[in-house]
């Protein structure tokens, strides 16, 4: 009995623990995910899988990743085959009870690799990056507990020419690692050195990648070949990313060797604690090695909130950072206007942004320039932004869902079907074409939110809208320099000509606006802008009719009558101590962010 819960213990408790972990902390992460693969039922699909060694474990671990469109699936399935994995290692390395929790390392390396992950999982080529590891590390376990049970010499060296003849096109690299777990189990557990063994693996290393490469793989870049199989890794020069997943697989490779040291110690209570020691050691350094960035989890959990549907929640995810990225400035924007609180609140939040933190290619513009767009109406520029991406890196779920709806709303059909014929062979994506080939229908079209929004702020002649390469900044200019002619054109380009300071701008806007509708009162912050600027002309007779304007009783006006010292020292003699005095008794005001934020470095990437 004892025995056996040794056996089996450390496997629940493992279990137990990644998925309650998992579950709490990556369930945005395994979405977007998936949100950024795309497996597709189809022969093309797996032809464009084929032309590069180690293509099955891209094929399996991008099958794998769809199901993460479920994200606790997805993490059930993840923590199902890294215990299947520790299992494996444990059984076919015959590790005793007390040192069975040794096999459990390469899980807990392939789970650290996995939670470091940064803001490159939103540009990278993705090809089931999330499971080939433990697929390719799977493979390893069980075909060198195959060898292991070959009494056959002779079958033996078959088994080697097999593992690295097939292997190696379907698997890449693991399949020598398989070799050499092969070896070092000879080795440790028989004490013999099969030098016949050796000397064909390294032979066969050698030419069959070279077979491969000249004759079979005949697109694939040869600087590779020694790196075949691994997942495509764009974190640039990270190494903490890349690294967990490199030791792993060298620890699956050295379990033969754990497993043989362990099993020689003496007493049982001495393996278990040596054991489970060093399980303990890398199982803590999990999360203290995961990526801790707030940002890049919210940025997570707002993608995946976007699309599910849930944008309410959106805006209260954006205000979850007190120093958010510009992505999530700009999206909290986008849900200010949506409610229609732009000009009323958008001065209530911090406007000084922190920096994307990661080494790889990566940009506020890359990461969510699309969705940005499509949610102001700019499908044109959505839909360039996702063909970058997927012209860069590969086609994914998300892209391909917005360019066949940019073109379904710019009523280009052909172009659009072939968009939606992509997402018509995923498994999960079939019904959203389905729900965006039902605005071919056109009354459903010109009653849809979107389209609406689109002829309010973004239809304009062609050519009138400048390209750039900074989503943010060509927005603004957008809509500074944008004729308005509705409520909301009217709201956004006032609303960007105060962001930029930009008093000429907001003149002609503002006066507009209360020309035309000189009874409905100015949204709180043109009000503080109004005085402010007004102020600043130095002109009485001005100031007087803005107070007019926005009415001398209001609340607005009088606290600005009361500030006007402070006002004044800023503009002649700006000190620290009037800043801080000025953000202490108005915040969330345009004036906090007139002499505090704005005077901040904005950086438009």
């Amino acid at each position: 009995m004892k025995r056996l819960l040794f056996n089996i213990l450390p496997f629940i408790v493992f279990a137990i623990a990644a998925f309650v972990y998992m579950a709490i902390r990556y369930q945005d992460l395994m979405y977007v995910v998936q949100m950024q693969d795309m497996f597709r039922y189809d022969v093309s699909y797996f032809l464009q899988m084929i032309i590069e060694p180690g293509f099955m474990l891209r094929y399996v671990g991008s099958f794998l990743g769809q199901f993460a469109f479920h994200p606790m699936l997805g993490i059930l399935l993840f923590v199902a085959l890294l215990i299947l994995l520790a299992w494996l290692l444990k059984w076919g390395f015959k590790i005793s009870a007390e040192a069975t929790s040794i096999a459990l390392i390469p899980s807990l390396l392939i789970m650290m690799y996995v939670s470091g992950w940064d803001y490159n999982v939103f540009a990278m080529r993705h090809y089931g990056n999330l499971f080939s590891p433990i697929v390719g590390c799977l493979t390893m376990a069980s075909l060198a507990a195959w060898y292991v049970r070959i009494g056959c010499r002779w079958m033996r060296y078959v088994w080697t020419i097999l593992v690295i003849a097939i292997g190696y096109p379907l698997v890449g690299i693991y399949a020598f690692g398989t070799v050499v777990m092969a070896l070092l189990h000879d080795i440790f557990e028989s004490k013999r050195f099969d030098w016949i063994m050796a000397v064909m693996a390294v032979v066969l290393a050698v030419a069959v990648p070279f077979i491969a490469s000249r004759y079979f793989f005949v697109k694939f870049n040869t600087m590779f070949l020694a790196s075949a199989g691994l997942p495509y890794l764009d974190f640039g020069e990270d190494a903490n990313i890349k690294t967990p997943l490199y030791i792993a697989i060298v620890a699956t490779v050295l379990i033969p060797v754990a497993g043989k040291l362990l099993n020689m110690l003496k007493y049982d209570r001495m393996r278990l604690i040596v054991s489970a020691a060093l399980t303990l050691i890398v199982m803590i350094l999990v999360p203290i090695k995961a990526n801790s960035d707030s940002n890049f989890r919210t940025l997570l959990a707002i993608e995946h909130a976007y699309e599910d549907g849930e944008d309410d929640r959106v805006f209260d995810l954006c205000l979850q950072e007190k120093n958010p990225i510009r992505s999530i400035i700009q999206y909290r924007n986008i849900e200010l206007f949506r409610r229609n609180q732009l000009l009323d609140h958008m001065f209530n939040y911090s406007w000084v942004s922190s920096d994307i933190k990661c080494n790889g290619f990566c940009s506020n513009t890359w990461i969510t320039a699309s969705r940005v767009y499509f949610k102001h109406g700019f499908f044109n520029f959505a839909y360039r932004w996702a063909m970058e991406r997927s012209v860069r890196y590969k086609y994914s779920n998300i892209d391909t869902k917005m360019m066949a709806a940019a073109s379904v709303y710019n009523q280009e059909k052909v172009l659009a079907e072939r968009y939606l014929s992509l997402l018509d062979n995923t498994l999960y994506y079939k019904d959203c074409a389905k729900d965006i080939r039902k605005l071919y229908d056109k009354e459903l079209m010109h009653n849809d939110n979107l389209y609406q929004r689109h002829r309010q702020i973004a239809f304009v002649p062609k050519g009138a809208i400048d390209n750039t390469e900074m989503c943010e900044y060509m927005l603004m200019k957008h809509f500074m320099n944008l004729q308005v002619t509705s409520v909301q054109r009217n709201d956004l380009s006032i609303a960007n000509a105060m962001v930029a300071a930009n008093q000429d701008v907001f003149w002609k806007l503002c006066l507009a606006r209360y020309q035309q509708n000189p009874n409905q009162p100015l949204p709180k912050h043109v009000q503080e802008a109004a005085l402010l600027f007004a102020f600043l002309k130095q002109n009485p007779q001005l100031y007087n009719q803005i107070k007019l304007m926005v009415g001398p009783e209001g609340e607005v006006c009088q606290q600005f009558e009361r500030i006007q010292d402070i006002i004044v020292r800023l503009l002649t003699q700006p000190m620290d101590s009037d800043v801080n005095t000025l953000l202490s008794i108005c915040p969330g005001t345009y004036w906090s962010y007139f002499f505090y934020d704005a005077r901040q470095p904005m950086v438009f990437d």
